[in-house]
């Protein structure tokens, strides 16, 4: 959670005040404000990082029900917004809609829907809500910003990878962000696209075997805490419009939130739970350990 408010509290100073004390700050982009990094060192890392996190602690706060990371997740979320990323909105509202379709409990999802329209209210006093309305919708749009350029990008890819071993691929390491700033023009480039890039490198079978091991990660994540599922599903679906597989803060908070979510539910029963007891409350839990201690 510290970690959380510190990337929150930095942003909104790179955003807000120009501060430029960490790398990665975008000041050309948009003419009225900046698009932070935090301290991820890029712009297009902090989004979606913050994203995660705040998803892990939407998923805290359904086991523990502490009301400060519920309040430090909706900031978070709220926070995603404001920096201008796409991605990391689809990563937010991609995943609040499906953790409401998989909470086993309707309270956190009612405590979410009313949090958010509160700091939403907030935000709305001095922000220019219709712009970032905008920059969502922009999403939908073909002519929308840096949509052209991406939908040739794709284009290319599938072009390519069309005429390449289709099950294994054949162009490994040529299609990235690091290739396209280090190779020569037009020969590579990026494919903006996490799905599209393991495709033209790995092939299908790469596919198959790296969203397995995303989706590995999203089962392994305790069914008894489904927001925690929620953020990693909202991942999977922003990669495959948005090129994050490799971005590094990404992927390492990808990886250790079914950690966090079994360690959590771990310490809260004393033991590993099994799955027909992940579906009772963690409050049933807790009056179980209690009755436990009584005898």
């Amino acid at each position: 959670m510290v970690v959380t408010l510190l990337m929150i509290a930095v942003a909104m100073l790179q955003q807000f005040a120009n501060l430029d004390v960490f790398s990665g700050v975008d000041f050309g982009t948009r003419r009225d404000t900046a698009r932070p990094s935090a301290m991820t060192g890029s712009f297009l890392h902090y989004p979606i990082a913050l994203s995660l996190l705040s998803f892990i602690l939407l998923g805290l706060h359904s086991t523990t029900r502490r009301r400060m990371h519920l309040v430090v997740a909706c900031a978070g979320f709220l926070a995603t917004i404001v920096s201008y990323s796409r991605s990391g909105m689809v990563i937010t509202l991609v995943g609040l809609a499906i953790g409401v379709v998989l909470a086993k409990s309707l309270r956190s999802a009612i405590r979410v829907a009313i949090v958010l329209p509160v700091l939403a209210v907030v935000l709305a006093l001095g922000l220019p809500v219709d712009t970032y309305l905008e920059r969502f919708l922009s999403i939908f749009r073909s002519d929308g910003s840096g949509n052209p350029g991406r939908i040739a990008a794709w284009q290319r890819i599938l072009d390519t990878w069309s005429s390449s071993p289709l099950v294994i691929g054949s162009h490994a390491g040529e299609y990235s962000n690091i290739s396209s700033n280090l190779g020569a023009l037009g020969r590579v480039g990026s494919p903006e696209s996490g799905l599209l890039q393991v495709l033209i490198s790995l092939g299908i079978a790469g596919v198959v075997a790296f969203y397995g091991l995303m989706l590995i990660s999203v089962f392994a994540s305790p069914s008894g805490a489904p927001w925690f599922r929620a953020g990693l599903l909202g991942g999977i679906v922003q990669s495959f419009a948005y090129q994050s597989v490799e971005v590094l803060p990404f992927m390492a908070i990808y990886a250790i939130t079914p950690l966090i979510a079994t360690a959590t539910i771990t310490r809260i029963d004393g033991r590993v739970p099994n799955d027909q007891e992940l579906g009772v409350s963690v409050f049933s839990v807790r009056r179980r350990n209690a009755e436990r201690g009584a005898t």
